[in-house]
């Protein structure tokens, strides 16, 4: 039969057939046990514990999930820097710099309390030597002795300034950072420098304040490969390390290199515009390929007669090697 009492006929053969739903009595059943369950108890956002049904873990789909998370220690360090980019903000950064600031501000205090009258000048040490006395700037090259120096170490600083003190005639050579120019590795290894140079500075008598870092050390030592030229590369390296050691000031600013440059007689704009002049860069690397052949471990370094001599305590050593190379008595003074 057709129309709607057909439809009826099939709906009662469909209810009454194989495919009959399940009774009543089944899911009631069902019901009733999942109501006796038990509960999750996580506590929710409405401040009650979570009704939900628990699982095997003893919590509900939405509290415990499938994943337990981390449970051993590598684990969970991994899970920490899954995320990881720099590490900048990290608790040891954070207070190695915290560190590095409380230093640099006690350095800072020692240099005012310190701070007084410049001392008179003593005047150069003379050391006695079967030589012409003739300015260094007037020897050749060969006759004086190779110095290997950079303008950012502190120690290389030292070592010019007793040598020169002493009367040592100086070749001097640039070298300096290649790579990536990083502060200080560790703040212990900084508290340990500044309280060395703060010594050693006291001895010689020079004023010590913080250094400002620079990225690129080619620059400054453009500058003073201009000076060099012109017979004033001593007069500009000191006066370099004193604007770094002693004023504190910014040797990979332009216009510290001009007053530089300045105040030694050497053209400032020619130093200044030398510091990204690539020519002059390439001339300074040409002047570098012998830092192989001298075997170089450090600043500042001293080639004389065969022998070398590392190190700003090294001075002593060398000018007795000096002497014995001039016939003189090592007991002259």
């Amino acid at each position: 039969s057709g129309g709607w009492e057909g439809a009826w006929a099939g709906q009662a053969d469909f209810l009454n057939g194989p495919h009959a739903p399940i009774s009543h009595a089944y899911w009631e059943n069902g019901l009733t046990g999942a109501a006796h369950a038990p509960r999750c108890g996580a506590k929710t956002r409405a401040g009650h514990g979570c009704r939900g049904p628990a699982m095997k873990n003893g919590r509900c789909r939405m509290h415990g999930g499938a994943s337990t998370g981390a449970r051993t220690a590598a684990g969970r360090l991994a899970s920490q820097t899954a995320r990881w980019r720099h590490g900048r903000y990290a608790a040891l950064p954070r207070s190695q710099r915290a560190l590095i600031r409380q230093t640099i501000g006690r350095v800072e205090s020692m240099c005012r309390d310190r701070a007084g009258p410049a001392p008179p000048d003593r005047g150069p040490r003379k050391v006695p030597m079967n030589m012409p006395v003739r300015s260094p700037v007037d020897m050749p090259a060969e006759a004086r002795i190779r110095t290997w120096f950079s303008l950012r170490s502190p120690y290389s600083y030292l070592g010019l300034h007793k040598a020169l003190k002493a009367g040592l005639p100086l070749h001097l050579v640039a070298t300096w950072p290649t790579g990536e120019v990083r502060a200080t590795s560790t703040p212990e290894r900084m508290n340990y420098l500044i309280e060395d140079c703060l010594r050693l500075f006291a001895e010689e008598r020079i004023p010590f304040a913080p250094p400002v870092e620079v990225t690129s050390w080619i620059r400054p030592h453009a500058a003073f490969h201009v000076a060099a030229q012109a017979g004033k590369g001593e007069a500009f390296a000191l006066r370099a390390y004193k604007a770094r050691w002693s004023e504190s000031r910014d040797l990979g600013a332009p216009e510290t290199i001009r007053s530089i440059a300045d105040e030694v007689g050497v053209d400032g704009e020619a130093a200044m515009s030398a510091m990204d002049d690539r020519a002059v860069h390439h001339a300074l690397w040409a002047i570098r390929r012998e830092f192989e052949a001298d075997q170089v471990i450090g600043v500042p370094f001293f080639v004389y007669g065969g022998q070398r001599f590392w190190g700003q305590d090294r001075i002593d050593a060398l000018i007795n090697h000096v002497r014995q190379a001039h016939g003189t008595s090592l007991g002259a003074d």
